[in-house]
């Protein structure tokens, strides 16, 4: 679709953000992770789509900001989560699609994401993204950024305070504060 059709000749006064799809054309999964290199292949290349496309709404746009992308990544498994020893491989792999994937205009952040993602009628297992000490350390050894969907992590049925320990280890991964005002109460 091209987005001349959907904004016209309009100009909003903000910047936006977007999500790139988990699932593309073919039941295709986004996977960076992936040690099947065509599938990481089009991995990168639906990324890379994503950030043109990204790149593309910015006349749409009056804010000088950079937009978001949001992405997750990939890291999962079909039948059990990997062992642990498994996940600096993984990791890598992320992190060296990511680098074939040309940034330019936007800021890319990688997704928190749940244990027990569900796609296409099925339960997955995600292995990278979920656990916030490992995923503070990617964001420290590969320069990269975050982006955290709380929902993901309530999802765990976790207490509360382990809960903002891993956001406050997340927030420190930016170099940025602890989150402020969260009500323990909610969940």
């Amino acid at each position: 679709m091209d987005p001349a059709e959907v904004f016209g000749d309009q100009k909003l006064p903000m910047t936006f953000a977007c999500h790139s799809p988990d699932l593309f054309a073919g039941d295709f999964l986004l996977n960076l992770a992936s040690t099947d290199d065509e599938h990481w292949e089009r991995s990168i290349a639906e990324l890379q789509r994503v950030i043109d496309l990204t790149n593309s709404m910015k006349p749409y746009f009056t804010s000088d900001k950079d937009p978001v992308v949001i992405a997750s990544v990939g890291g999962f498994t079909y039948d059990a989560h990997v062992a642990r020893g498994e996940l600096d491989a993984m990791y890598a792999r992320v992190a060296a699609g990511l680098d074939r994937v040309d940034t330019t205009g936007v800021r890319l952040g990688c997704q928190t994401l749940p244990p027990f993602p569900w796609y296409m009628g099925g339960q997955l297992f995600c292995n990278l993204f979920v656990n916030p000490v490992d995923t503070a350390e990617f964001a420290k050894k590969y320069n990269r950024k975050l982006t955290l969907d709380i929902s993901h992590a309530v999802g765990r049925d976790l207490p509360w305070h382990v809960i903002q320990r891993g956001h406050r280890l997340l927030g420190a991964a930016h170099r940025a504060p602890a989150p402020r005002g969260c009500d323990r109460r909610r969940r």
